[in-house]
């Protein structure tokens, strides 16, 4: 597991150079990452990882659990969780629920950078919280026809290949796959609008049906 992990690291450097690898809002990342270094970690607990999608979950609300951990940060990209990774595992969390990729995609990072950041996020997590239930949740599909969709963003294709990736490597790399696409997708194969209130964003009936997926599929 550990060459595993500087194999990646290895990848990761060489590949950083031909991208800009800086988060969406630079200055939110920070101040996130600042704050949450000064609180006190509780281990064991459920952890939700990932963009501005989790960083608006209210996750304590949702699950009626005050001990879940929300490590979501606006504009995250999978090298800027990757450079705070260490500040996620020191919780040791007994679950943890991987949402990323979408500002990856918006950044035009190809496909492949991405999925190699998502396994070495995974093996991080792993070599760093060994008894760390992993799940990888499917990035989610977007709608360009709502109104105020953010520019950049139409990259629903993209987002089914990356999850047609991270469905069939789940064994090789040991985490869950939670496959969210297929029931946020409408007939033409966009978000459905009743989930979001810009095209890409969860309103409160999408954060009430990810919940659901998760318990139905026996996550949570």
């Amino acid at each position: 597991m550990r060459l595993l992990v500087v194999l990646c690291f290895i990848a990761l450097n060489c590949q950083a150079q031909d991208w800009d690898t800086i988060p969406v809002l630079p200055d939110h990342y920070n101040n996130k990452l600042e704050a949450f270094k000064k609180q006190k970690a509780s281990t064991g607990k459920i952890l939700f990882l990932g963009n501005s999608i989790t960083e608006m979950g209210d996750f304590k609300t949702l699950l009626k659990d005050t001990t879940v951990v929300n490590r979501g940060i606006g504009g995250d990209i999978t090298f800027g969780v990757i450079a705070r990774i260490e500040e996620v595992t020191r919780f040791k969390p007994s679950k943890l629920f991987l949402l990323i990729g979408v500002n990856d995609l918006s950044k035009r990072i190809p496909e492949n950078v991405i999925l190699n950041n998502i396994f070495s996020i995974v093996s991080l997590i792993h070599a760093q919280s060994p008894k760390t239930k992993v799940y990888v949740q499917s990035i989610l599909p977007v709608n360009p026809t709502v109104q105020k969709f953010p520019k950049g963003y139409d990259v629903g294709e993209n987002a089914r290949l990356i999850n047609g990736q991270l469905a069939n490597l789940t064994k090789r790399l040991n985490y869950t796959f939670v496959d969210m696409h297929k029931f946020f997708t409408d007939v033409e194969g966009n978000m459905d609008a009743k989930y979001t209130y810009d095209g890409l964003h969860l309103n409160a009936a999408g954060y009430a049906l990810w919940m659901k997926i998760l318990k139905d599929g026996k996550h949570l």
